[in-house]
């Protein structure tokens, strides 16, 4: 899990300087879900229209003079927000690394026949310097508009209609002119997209690629020059029609043919300040396996001793006081034990003095090389008295996302040698933790890292399995590659971070909403489909980044908890998925996502009989959808769904015939099918 460590980019965020900016979308069939769909700093990330959710985002980006280009919501800091009735307001601090640049508010109301975006941000008159430029970008995925037609101002302000370019390849502009509106129609009018400004701006059409895919680009300016102190202005109105594609889907399974093995579920429990969400969570989720926090700060805030192949355990020992978070979570691993759910330690923070000299920005560190035997003594310490004190032997030990430093920074040789001298002190102690190779931020664009630790055969005794964490996806390409690395060194894979924002801590209310709900539930999907992991889990299930969120207006007593549409896609896929195999599966619509798993459920005995369990995702309109391949066995189905109207409901048996069954898929849902006796 990253923290406070994002850099700025242009692709995929919006960002102003003293601008003030008015969206009108048309509400249209939105449902339950609001039209205009954004992310925790407010930036859109989404138009959801016709029952389907478009990744249609917005990129506010500015042109600091002298400087890089940066956009508002990457680097949106302090960040509140407060909803009334039906309006979303947010305000907060725009910040890089050495400034403050300025504050923006912004507001999401309904508007006439639609909602209204409000945005507005002040340069900071102590910048000192001014903006070269600010312009507002639209990115159109050209899957949804290749082939379609376009209406444009030419550089006279005459409004010209085209056909977008369908195999145009390169990253080039395709026209620019002077006006103040402009639409966009894809084929056979699924989609129809138009805007009006609040007079002549500047207008500029283009194609770009990002992480394999092709957009359309719009680039609408804003203000060519904001001095400190001043703000800028935009309005634009933002109409949008779309034609749901309710087309019915076939899904096969094939429980005979198993395509890895599958361990189960798990979660994080590392942060929290109220302890009661995990408290509920562990009641409530059949989890496999649990991910805890190592406060080495904590555990050896001073050194031991000056000789680190001999612990001072009585030292040790005195850290351990009651009331301290470091009992907290001894005893957190304890009761985990006593429920026979397996745990691991991945340390964040290190002490001071065995990273002394060697601290990079914020608490961001690396290793100083005379320390490293002082650090290995720690580790092996706390693993150690975990087992003699509170009977917990851990699974697996990490360092959290070492190839980005949150929080200690680890070149692959540095990586390698913490495995081989780990490893080893774990091993002469009679210890059977095993180190987790990788353990990096995200899939995409990393696999070479721990490509480079498990080139030397040498450590393989010690690694006790692959690791990476889901932040921002990746290709389905990038997935397999992580599935072919694990096999070729039998070990097994583990997405130990699943999450879509790792930046949603910042504001909380975000992880709670419809979009991170179906952006998570479509990516645990695509991790069960392309990178086949033995186990995942979820960050996280405490007050931190849990499913439950609390509920508001209330000044005494204690704070009560309410579950969420996230919550309901976990528990589904938590408790009613056995462990086993997962076995193929497959489906005729891009936007309904089928996995499937037979095995024994979660604590039963070796005798039980094995189950299967079908999870479909509909990430689109409402749909039947036709299931075959189910064995003859099979004389009964329990089947759960849960949508934004109604979580983990049980649906009426379906009617099984020749292995085949109908059903009625609602739009954005998971639906959940059993032969065994579980429920969620």
């Amino acid at each position: 899990m990253k923290r406070n460590l994002r850099s700025a980019g242009l692709k995929g965020s919006l960002a102003a300087a003293g601008l003030l900016a008015a969206l009108l979308l048309a509400r249209g069939n939105a449902g339950a879900a609001e039209l205009l769909q954004v992310n925790g700093a407010g930036r859109p990330v989404g138009i959801y229209c016709g029952e389907t959710l478009f990744p249609i985002s917005a990129n506010l980006v500015l042109y600091p003079a002298g400087g890089e280009r940066l956009s508002l919501y990457s680097q949106a800091r302090l960040v509140e927000y407060a909803r009334q009735g039906e309006t979303r307001s947010w305000r907060g601090e725009v910040q890089t690394f050495y400034e403050t640049l300025g504050r923006y508010r912004q507001a999401i109301s309904p508007g006439s026949g639609g909602s209204r975006l409000l945005l507005e941000f002040t340069l900071s008159q102590a910048a000192g310097r001014r903006l070269e430029g600010a312009q507002l970008f639209l990115f159109l995925p050209a899957e949804l508009l290749e082939g379609g037609r376009a209406g444009l101002p030419d550089r006279k302000g005459r409004s010209v209609e085209f056909r977008l370019p369908a195999k145009n390849e390169a990253e080039s502009a395709i026209g620019e002119g002077l006006g103040n509106s402009f639409r966009f129609e894809g084929p056979a009018g699924r989609l129809k997209l138009s805007g009006r400004l609040d007079g002549n701006r500047k207008i500029r059409l283009g194609v770009t690629r990002s992480e394999g895919q092709k957009y359309y680009w719009l680039a609408l300016e804003m203000a060519a020059v904001v001095e400190p102190g001043a703000t800028a202005r935009l309005e634009l109105d933002l109409t949008a029609e779309a034609k749901p594609d309710r087309r019915p889907v076939r899904i096969k399974v094939n429980p005979g043919l198993a395509e890895s093995a599958f361990q189960g579920f798990g979660g994080n429990l590392c942060f929290w300040t109220d302890p009661e969400p995990g408290r509920r969570c562990l009641e409530e989720f059949r989890l496999g396996r649990v991910r805890l926090r190592m406060g080495l700060d904590e555990w050896e805030p001073e050194n031991d001793n000056g000789d680190p192949e001999r612990m001072d355990l009585e030292y040790f020992r005195r850290q351990d006081r009651p009331g301290s978070r470091l009992r907290e979570e001894f005893q957190l691993a304890a009761a985990l034990h006593k429920k026979g759910i397996p745990v691991g330690w991945s340390v964040w923070k290190v002490p001071g003095w065995i990273a002394a000299g060697n601290e990079i920005s914020g608490e961001r560190c690396r290793i100083a090389a005379d320390r490293w035997p002082e650090l290995v003594e720690s580790i092996a310490a706390y693993l150690l008295y975990a087992r003699q004190e509170y009977g917990v032997e851990a699974e697996f030990f990490s360092f959290n996302e070492p190839d980005v430093g949150v929080q200690v920074l680890l070149s692959p040789e540095e990586h390698a040698l913490a495995v081989n001298l780990i490893g080893g002190r774990l091993s002469k102690l009679g210890l059977k933790t095993r180190i987790l190779v990788g353990d990096v931020y995200r899939a995409a664009e990393t696999i070479d890292y721990p490509a480079t630790v498990l080139a030397k055969p040498e450590l393989l005794p010690y690694a006790g399995g692959l690791a990476f964490h889901a932040w921002g996806g990746a290709r389905p390409e990038e997935y397999r590659a992580w599935k072919e690395l694990a096999d070729r060194h039998r070990l097994p894979l583990l997405v130990t971070e699943a999450g879509t924002d790792a930046s949603a801590y910042l504001t909380r209310w975000y992880i709670h909403s419809f979009h991170y709900a179906v952006q998570e539930l479509r990516l645990y999907q695509e991790l069960l489909r392309h990178a086949r992991p033995q186990s995942i889990m979820e960050w996280q299930y405490t007050d931190d980044y849990g499913p439950l969120q609390a509920e508001t207006g209330t000044d005494t007593g204690p704070i009560r908890y309410r579950p969420t549409l996230r919550y309901a896609f976990l528990k589904q896929f938590v408790n009613l998925t056995p462990a086993g195999l997962a076995v193929a599966s497959e489906s005729d619509r891009p936007e309904v996502l089928v996995t499937a798993f037979s095995g024994r459920p979660a604590g039963a005995g070796e005798k039980s009989g094995r189950i299967l369990t079908i999870h479909i995702a509909n990430l689109g309109p409402g749909r039947t959808a036709t299931l075959t391949g189910l064995p003859e066995t099979i004389k009964n189905l329990k089947v759960f769904q849960s949508d934004e109207t109604a979580f983990n409901r049980a649906v009426p048996a379906p009617v099984l015939r020749d292995g085949t069954v109908s059903l009625n898929l609602p739009p954005f849902s998971l639906t959940s099918l059993t032969d065994g006796d579980l429920s969620p």
